[in-house]
């Protein structure tokens, strides 16, 4: 099987994940985010790796900018929640988040997740 994980750097939660599905005989395939800003560049990298499965993890911290925390936390995980969905027959994704507490990033984290319900293919 082919996961396309999907992180903002390789860290504490990420490494483990992907170490995991490899010692599992998984194929992963890494790529962080920072660099997709639209949602024709999340298609087109789908397209690319052709995933059968898709693990989006966001680890911000207190220090973010408010602008990459939406980016992080609402423009990605929708982005590839509405790519999935519409194009490549409903690909599951599992979106894993850290919660560090931050009033900012829980009113990020609670818009997401009132979003993410509206699609049937969304673990969190």
């Amino acid at each position: 099987m082919r996961w396309l994980v999907i992180t903002d750097e390789l860290n504490v939660l990420s490494k483990p994940a992907v170490d995991l599905l490899q010692c599992a005989g998984q194929t992963v395939l890494l790529h962080e985010f920072q660099n997709l800003t639209t949602k024709k560049q999340i298609e087109d990298l789908i397209q690319k790796d052709k995933p059968d499965r898709i693990i989006l993890i966001v680890t911000n911290n207190s220090q973010t900018k408010l602008k990459t925390s939406i980016h992080d936390y609402l423009i990605i995980p929708i982005s590839l929640a509405q790519v999935t969905c519409q194009t490549y027959s409903n690909i599951p994704l599992l979106i894993l988040t850290i919660d560090n507490s931050n009033d900012d990033l829980n009113i990020l984290q609670n818009a997401l997740d009132q979003l993410v319900n509206m699609f049937s293919h969304i673990l969190k």
